[in-house]
């Protein structure tokens, strides 16, 4: 019998040899697409991306322009992105692919026991006399239900829900005006934002629709983000809304004004990394 090394030279000589598995190439992840230069073809990418972060859609006469590249090059980048989940192609480019919440009805449904607890302990919060702001929202409609038994409370929300619930209840209800949107069933628009300027508040009570360490509060839509953005500069005291399913979520638009929040109300505590975001912004964790 030939020793090991002598085998292995007549199968290198035969041509049968193989070498030792190692990183995958570009070309090797991506058969169906020509040679690239990866790193040139790696910033091209996150370049793509930081557009459509910002912008939300990217034509590809444009990029090709500014990134000095063919349109096919741009249409093999946008393809690959496509693949990754990081756009959706269209006639002529691509846009941002859109994180859709689940629609109200839905979301009611979802967690209903955590909605309820936490309802019940935010409206311990409530003071007679108290002018609050309300979100709209599956947990912020239970908090309605929660307060309609109570008196003596002005409220203001961009919810139909919440409205009529608590204009049944005799409540001094003011709902904020602009464009509805179908999927929340509440008004949300630039009309509803510059609504909030007429109002003093004592307490808002705020949903989001992620909290996470990296990257803060979070909603699925940029008006969605500006109007709670807004809702929390607006008042002395706002509280957040949200069971633990948010926990670790991240969607696209970033909601500003983190620091001013004075608790969390939800029905278990976050750990790790999250706690700590909290614990640095001297958000107070209430549990239900």
């Amino acid at each position: 019998m030939k020793p090991l090394a002598g085998l292995r030279g007549t199968r290198e000589r035969m041509g049968l040899a193989r070498p030792i598995p190692g990183p995958l190439s570009w070309n090797e992840l991506h058969p169906s697409t020509p040679f690239m230069n990866r790193p040139l073809a790696v910033d091209r990418l996150e370049e793509i991306r930081r557009r459509l972060t910002s912008l939300g859609s990217v034509s590809v006469s444009e990029l090709a322009e500014a990134l000095n590249v063919s349109r096919e090059t741009i249409r093999r980048d946008l393809k690959v992105l496509a693949e990754l989940g990081d756009a959706e192609i269209v006639h002529g480019g691509a846009t941002r692919r859109r994180v859709v919440e689940p629609g109200l009805a839905q979301r009611t449904e979802e967690n209903r026991r955590a909605k309820l607890l936490i309802a019940k302990r935010a409206a311990d919060l409530l003071f007679e006399g108290a002018t609050v702001l309300i979100d709209s929202g599956s947990t912020t409609l239970e908090f309605a239900r929660e307060i309609a038994r109570l008196r003596g409370i002005t409220v203001a929300t961009n919810s139909l829900g919440v409205a009529t619930l608590l204009a049944r209840s005799r409540h001094k209800v003011h709902l904020l005006g602009g464009e509805i949107d179908p999927n929340d069933e509440s008004s949300m628009s630039a009309e509803t934002i510059a609504a909030l300027d007429g109002f003093s508040f004592d307490l808002a009570f705020v949903g989001v629709g992620g909290l996470s360490a990296k990257a803060g509060l979070t909603d699925y839509t940029r008006t969605g983000a500006q109007f709670r953005s807004r809702m929390i500069a607006a008042v002395s005291h706002a509280y957040l809304l949200a069971d633990s399913s948010k926990f670790e979520r991240e969607t696209p638009y970033p909601v500003a004004g983190a620091d001013r929040i004075a608790g969390l109300v939800t029905e278990r505590r976050p750990t790790g990394a999250l706690a700590r975001w909290f614990a640095r912004r001297g958000i107070a964790v209430l549990l239900a």
